[in-house]
């Protein structure tokens, strides 16, 4: 599955509607349906529920419009809360506030801190917090009434029943990301939401995986709703995935008898540290059983004699170590590591390279090339 950054997935959206003909209202509708459809299979007994919808006003809160909507179609009814004025409020996500209203729906606006110092009371109220508030364009920290709202929900989560937990405990799912989660590799510093799940629409987002942050992803389900897969597929500046069993249905399991190694792909993994060479030689060796042709470990020179001698099958090549004997950041520089990817066909990270400061700088600048970078036709490396 493709992970597609904020602007990224914009043009997608915009594609399914000019393309294919899906019309925004429908994208927004399929988003909260699908979030309305995840709650109900989680908590059969969703209509016993206390539920908070905190929507914010622009299109995220029309999510949460519409999974409000669903919800009282399920019979569980939910009270929303809009932090914001009736009249912030355009676009596609006035259509769903209207529809909420016509219906019947009660809707709460709270416009200040001096407003939610009241209205959060009703945090006590419920076992459940649908977070409605920011989606993937927010461009700095949460500041002001959200910065409010969000530590206000994150402790309420967190003095739920150790003993209940999530079966009948506090409960927070966010909706396409958690409030204040950037959508890239970026920590702006504000509050962010702490979700217990998260439902991403079409493709995840590159800060549901690799933000300082991400943890307050919670379990992350990924929902369509409506985009042409082959959009996704089709487009060759899309570099990063998101491994599923989807992924490998289609792979070809039989091979002709006239073929070699080279025409099955050249796996490059970078692995391994002081004292966790085994997960090198391991990740090396799964590659070459999933399939891979040829497999590089590429692993600090501190540690390499071991990883090579480990599996014969495998090529090995070295790369700069920090004290700490894990990857340094410093194989970024004069295109080093570029070098050692330029011929690879697949770049897996990962395994054994410990949590270092610095060799988890050197992971995101890589992961980060390769998912923002356009590469010109004759680039042979996305690194480069």
């Amino acid at each position: 599955m493709k992970v597609l950054t904020a602007e990224q997935m914009r043009e997608v959206d915009r594609l399914t509607t000019v393309r294919y003909g899906v019309p925004s209202l429908q994208l927004m509708e399929n988003a909260g349906a699908a979030v309305a459809d995840y709650l109900s299979q989680a908590f059969p007994d969703l209509s016993t529920r206390g539920i908070l919808v905190l929507c914010g006003k622009g299109n995220n809160g029309g999510d949460g419009f519409v999974v409000a909507r669903r919800l009282r179609e399920r019979g569980a009814p939910p009270r929303v809360f809009l932090f914001a004025e009736l009249s912030a409020v355009l676009g596609d996500a006035t259509v769903n506030l209207q529809l909420w209203q016509a219906g019947g729906g009660e809707l709460h606006a709270v416009t200040s801190k001096s407003e939610w110092a009241t209205a959060r009371e009703a945090l006590n109220e419920a076992d459940l917090v649908v977070d409605a508030l920011l989606g993937t364009g927010i461009k700095g920290p949460v500041e002001g009434l959200l910065a409010s709202v969000i530590d206000d929900v994150n402790a309420w989560r967190d003095k739920r029943p150790a003993r209940l937990g999530r079966a009948r405990g506090r409960f927070v799912i966010s909706v396409d990301m958690p409030s204040g989660l950037p959508s890239g590799n970026e920590d702006f510093g504000g509050p962010v939401i702490r979700a217990d799940v998260t439902v991403s629409f079409t493709a995840p987002k590159v800060g549901q995986l690799l933000a300082p942050r991400a943890d307050g992803v919670g379990k992350l389900v990924v929902r369509d709703i409506g985009t042409p897969r082959e959009l996704l597929d089709d487009d060759t500046t899309l570099k990063l995935h998101w491994l599923e069993p989807g992924e490998l249905r289609d792979l070809p399991m039989v091979r002709k008898a006239d073929s070699n190694k080279g025409n099955f792909g050249h796996a490059l993994i970078v692995a391994g540290s002081l004292g966790k060479s085994g997960a090198a030689v391991l990740s090396g060796c799964a590659a070459l059983r999933a399939g891979a042709g040829l497999v590089t470990v590429a692993t600090p020179a501190n540690v390499l004699p071991i990883v090579a001698a480990g599996m014969p099958e495998m090529m090995t090549t070295p790369l700069l170590e920090n004290d700490d004997g894990t990857v340094s950041p410093r194989n970024l520089d004069d295109d080093r590591f570029a070098r050692v990817a330029r011929d690879k066909s697949v770049l897996a990270m990962g395994p054994g390279l410990s949590t270092n400061p610095e060799t988890q700088q050197f992971i995101r600048t890589v992961l980060q090339k390769l998912g923002r970078v356009a590469l010109p036709e004759s680039c042979e490396s996305p690194l480069e």
